[in-house]
């Protein structure tokens, strides 16, 4: 029986977090390998038997199985972190381009708030 665990990590941990997760299916993907070596070497024994090819074979696709779920795991993790840096990439170019070169000058602010209410040209200020 498999369940599935939850829990948190600082984002700088992430990669590492993975490192560890995916070499936790070392042992199963070495089992996968060690099986279907035996399973291919099965075919040139002198007294092959179809019953130990079909043990062999099931227990290659169980072990297999345990590696792609764990693969699955990675990779859903993997996806969410690059969103999130995608996102802190945008953020951080988004903020730099709508920070003005100059402080606009009082000739330019006039210029823009001419016929508008004090407030209205006070909130337009602020928002920019």
């Amino acid at each position: 029986m498999q369940v599935k665990l939850s829990y948190t990590i600082d984002i700088e941990d992430v990669l590492g977090e993975m490192t560890n997760l995916l070499g936790g299916a070392s042992p199963s993907m070495q089992e996968a390998i060690d099986l279907y070596n035996a399973a291919v070497n099965g075919f040139n024994e002198e007294e092959f038997n179809p019953n130990i090819f079909f043990e062999r074979v099931e227990k290659l696709r169980k072990s297999l199985e345990r590696v792609q779920v764990r693969v699955n795991e990675v990779v859903q993790i993997v996806e969410g972190y690059g969103e999130y840096k995608k996102q802190q990439r945008s953020s951080a170019t988004n903020i730099n381009s709508e920070q003005p070169d100059a402080t606009p000058s009082e000739a330019s602010l006039r210029e823009k708030f001419v016929g508008t209410s004090a407030t209205a040209a006070a909130q337009e200020v602020v928002n920019d």
